[in-house]
């Protein structure tokens, strides 16, 4: 049986919350996996030559797409800063021993 647009629609929301789950728990391998196999699930619906029969319900189930990705996009740019300040630690950890190293050497 093919697939409608609101079977793909409901497809695509199901994976965002799965990436979300994914974002939560840190698991970004997860949730990069899971973002390309609904990026293919996505082109399949607006391929879909039914897409424009129900609009509505589409845009409606879109919007909680939008919703769940704005949760996930704010927990990753939390993950971004974190990762950012533990590599600036480990620099700074570096360049105290190079120092300590120096000066132990003189």
């Amino acid at each position: 049986m093919a697939a409608t647009p609101q079977s793909l629609a409901h497809e695509i929301l199901f994976i965002s919350h799965e990436m979300y789950d994914h974002a939560r728990r840190g698991d970004w391998l997860r949730f990069g996996e899971q973002e390309s196999k609904r990026r293919k699930i996505i082109e399949a619906l607006f391929a879909h030559p039914d897409t424009d029969v129900s609009l509505d319900e589409l845009a409606r189930i879109l919007r909680q797409v939008l919703v769940i990705d704005n949760k996930s996009i704010a927990l990753g740019e939390q993950e971004k800063q974190r990762l950012s300040r533990e590599i600036t630690g480990q620099k700074q950890h570096r360049q105290a021993a190079l120092r300590y190293q120096r000066v132990a050497m003189n």
